[in-house]
């Protein structure tokens, strides 16, 4: 069966693990107990800001967000904006 993009993208960031996984697995423990996705990923980023934060950090880096966002900002510096 082919993967979807979604898929795909899923599976390269939960490649190695780190904050990722650690994220995943923290807001699957509260949906465990009752909690609906978004209150749980809510309780996990108001109880864990560190972890939060490695996340995104571990996120960006592996889609690419973070180096587009930062080219996107050095142009601007160079461009004297």
């Amino acid at each position: 069966m082919a993967q979807t993009k979604n898929e795909s993208v899923a599976r390269k960031l939960f490649e190695g693990g780190g904050a990722v996984e650690q994220f995943d697995m923290a807001v699957r423990e509260k949906m465990a107990g009752g909690m609906d996705r978004q209150a749980a990923t809510r309780c996990v980023v108001l109880n864990n800001p560190s972890l939060h934060k490695a996340f995104l950090a571990e996120s960006n880096a592996r889609t690419g967000r973070h180096a587009a966002a930062r080219a996107i900002i050095d142009d601007a510096e160079c461009a004297g904006l």
